[in-house]
């Protein structure tokens, strides 16, 4: 008896050490799991149906945590606020973005994290809790811009109803048969149609032969141009030099003879004033003189007389 009674302890001392190492290991596995942990709360200001309690979280498409928690904010009813609980403390930064996805096939709603820069904070503090504002999802922004989107589709089916009206669709009905008579016009004149285009060609190729001639011409000028004008700018060059020269000589002279000139001006014009009107004077007199011999019966001056008339 005492023999099974020591079996029985050693037995149970064993049973309690193999439980002890047991809970320190998995104590030491949770200890170590939750080192590199931080947890964060993402504030939805829309529905989050389909996410639930251990939904995946990913960082650029990579799973790095779950949702822990889910809550609607007491100060705020028309927002959401979730707790995840990521692996990797220095993997959110401060402009990380947050926004709310949902799986392809099955719809299943997750967390998206994208965006960070390494020269941007780490947003994990060990004092509290950080806060992340999600950005709004694809399907959120289509469902809060679908109230425009139906006005708009609204406005479009209204005016679409009034292009169809009764009026404008007689108006089409109208423009449509204006067309069927010109086609049929078009018909009728095939042959004068023929005859205008006819025309048209050889009118086209006059023209071409025109502008040919033109052409032509405009080289003959052209080259003449190149020619002769060479000469007269040479021509008209050397001009310019010698009446150039010959300014300058008379610019020259008056300098020089500026004082004879002067003196001349003042006091030999003064001079002849008296000599011309003497001369005036001599020519008004002798003007007299002839009108007086005109008018006289005489021989030498004047016109000869008539002879006399003597009947025999």
């Amino acid at each position: 008896m005492e023999t099974r009674a020591n079996h029985i302890l050693v037995g149970s001392f064993v049973i309690v050490v193999v439980l002890l190492l047991l809970g320190s290991l998995l104590w030491l596995g949770k200890f170590g799991d939750e080192r590199d942990v931080a947890r964060f709360d993402i504030v939805f200001s829309e529905s989050v149906i389909g996410l639930s309690k251990g939904s995946m979280v990913s960082y650029n498409g990579v799973p790095v945590g779950e949702v822990e928690t889910l809550r609607v904010d007491p100060k705020n009813l028309a927002r959401v606020l979730v707790r995840v609980r990521i692996t990797g403390r220095e993997l959110v930064r401060a402009d990380t973005e947050a926004t709310l996805g949902f799986a392809p096939v099955t719809g299943v709603a997750d967390i998206r994290l994208s965006g960070g820069s390494l020269d941007q904070p780490v947003l994990w503090h060990a004092d509290r809790i950080a806060t992340i504002h999600a950005s709004l999802s694809p399907l959120a922004a289509l469902t809060a811009s679908g109230k425009d989107i139906m006005s708009n589709i609204n406005e479009a089916a209204t005016r679409l109803g009034d292009l169809l009206s009764e009026q404008n669709i007689a108006h089409v009905h109208a423009v449509l048969g204006n067309v069927d008579r010109v086609t049929a016009a078009l018909a009728r004149e095939d042959q004068s149609i023929e005859q205008a285009l006819r025309q048209l060609s050889e009118a086209t190729g006059q023209l071409q032969g025109t502008l040919a001639g033109i052409e032509a011409a405009a080289q003959s000028v052209q080259t003449l141009m190149q020619g002769d004008a060479r000469e007269l700018l040479a021509s008209s060059n050397a001009t310019a030099k010698r009446l150039d020269a010959l300014a300058l000589q008379l610019e020259t002279l008056v300098a020089e003879n500026r004082s004879a000139l002067s003196g001349f001006a003042n006091q030999g014009l003064r001079q002849a004033g008296p000599t011309l009107d003497e001369l005036r004077a001599t020519l008004a007199d002798l003007q007299q003189l002839a009108s007086r011999w005109s008018r006289s019966d005489g021989v030498l001056v004047g016109s000869p007389q008539p002879r006399e008339f003597r009947p025999r």
